[in-house]
């Protein structure tokens, strides 16, 4: 074994192409640099509590059958594990924890990791690079500071975990295919400030929907396997949607923003939803408790579909048109088969109306169509398709269509239905115009 625990010097010490039968020892020391490239370490390698001026060099072909411990360690320059094979014992190959490096960390071209890398808790003050690495015990970056650029791209193979739980980036730097091979991903209070990415929204929303989120107590989530219609049981994390949400729109992404904004507000609602309706044990209290929730699922439907839950208003607009261009159809064809009629006393009771309505009944043309001829038609307000829908769906009444047109109930199957779609088309302009104006003013949905 070479053994150089607790020595000191300012030197760089260079050890290529060698070969540690027992394994190598710097716990506590304190040397200038340290370069194993090509060697090789059986047993252990203990750089515990290392101190150096500038670099360690675990790479290009260094391969270590035990487990290195650079725990503790503080490193003036990188640490490069390039192109390096590690074995690792005991479920982790290489130990970071609590380390601080002050240049980047490479773990890149080559790299390979039999078991666990740890480095829960270390301080990088470079970049952290993870490129075509294979990483086959999975990486704990757990509450480490990363104040460069954080790459994960190009991994090879499957990756069993990656935990980035309150890990602080500067810039993410990754692609989708290389979190696809991830099986455990964790994300809870993982925070970045820029991406650079060729990623998509879409993509996005697939990364995080593929982390770990927290469970539910036992008891709940055995009653929510019970019932499938449910979301499965688990807890759900919003903190990863809205770091996104908010580097997004930082950089200019708005819509991206709106849309990561929407699908965790979704996933938040079904979240709370589940856990109501696991709380349901066959008790009248219990089942009374999951009203609101029932109440609420109605009203996020339709919250969700007309406003993305406030982040997406313009999606109102789509609802209005549709609407109005239903009403449009509808009365265009209820006024072509003459089965309007004018919304006016005076008109309905007059002796030409009268007249022509006793000849419709001996089987004449309809009444409406005959009036029109009349001179009372020619100074009556002018039925518009368009306006009188647009009046239906306004709760303002202003437009005099409606007040001077009504569909009739007694001359065929359109005025009938004519008539009885005035109320839900009325409703709905009630309630997209009432909830509009609340999100607008932010009494309702967005609030950040």
């Amino acid at each position: 074994m070479l053994d150089f625990e607790g020595c000191t010097t300012r030197l760089n010490l260079a050890l290529h192409h060698c070969f540690f039968r027992d394994g190598l020892v710097f716990r506590d020391a304190e040397l200038g640099g340290l370069y194993l490239t090509g060697s090789r370490a059986e047993q252990r390698v203990d750089l515990h509590r290392l101190t150096t001026k500038t670099d360690v060099h675990l790479r290009g072909g260094f391969h270590a059958t035990g487990l290195v411990n650079l725990g503790g360690a503080r490193i003036g320059g990188q640490l490069s594990c390039s192109g390096g094979r590690f074995d690792g014992t005991g479920g982790t190959a290489i130990n970071c924890n609590a380390a601080r490096i002050r240049a980047g960390v490479f773990l890149k071209y080559g790299f390979h990791a039999s078991r666990r890398v740890n480095f829960r808790g270390a301080r990088i003050d470079g970049t952290f690079e993870v490129l075509v690495a294979t990483l086959e015990g999975g990486i704990d970056l757990g509450s480490s500071q990363i104040k460069g650029r954080f790459f994960w791209q190009n991994i090879q193979g499957l990756v069993p975990v990656v935990d980035l739980t309150e890990a602080q980036v500067r810039v993410l730097v990754d692609d989708l295919p290389s979190w696809d091979k991830v099986t455990e991903l964790h994300l809870s209070g993982f925070t970045y400030e820029r991406i650079q990415s060729g990623m998509g929204i879409a993509d996005r929303l697939e990364w995080l929907d593929g982390k770990r989120e927290r469970k539910l107590p036992t008891e709940m989530h055995e009653k929510l396997r019970a019932q499938p219609w449910l979301a499965t049981g688990s807890g759900f994390d919003p903190q990863p949607y809205t770091q996104l949400a908010r580097v997004l729109e930082d950089q200019g992404n708005r819509g991206g923003a709106a849309r990561v904004r929407e699908v965790r507000e979704s996933k938040l609602r079904v979240a709370e939803q589940s856990r109501a309706f696991g709380r349901v044990d066959g008790t009248f209290r219990a089942a009374f408790g999951s009203i609101p929730a029932m109440l609420r699922r109605l009203w996020d439907f339709m919250f969700r579909w007309m406003f993305g839950y406030g982040h997406q208003p313009a999606r109102a607009l789509v609802w209005v048109t549709g609407i109005w261009l239903l009403a449009f159809l509808l009365y265009s064809s209820v006024y072509a088969a003459g089965q309007m009629a004018p919304n006016s006393d005076v008109i309905l009771t007059s002796a030409d109306w009268l007249e022509i309505a006793k000849a419709y009944k001996a089987g004449d043309e309809m009444p409406m169509h005959a009036w029109l001829n009349t001179p009372a038609a020619r100074d009556y307000e002018t039925f518009s398709a368009g306006l009188y829908a647009l009046d239906l769906f306004l709760p303002l009444d202003a437009l005099g269509q409606e007040a001077a047109w009504a569909p009739s109930l007694e001359r065929g199957a359109l005025g009938v239905l004519g008539y009885w779609m005035r109320m839900p088309i009325q409703l709905a302009g009630w309630v997209i115009t009432a909830v509009g104006a609340a999100v607008l003013t932010g009494l309702v949905g967005r609030k950040e």
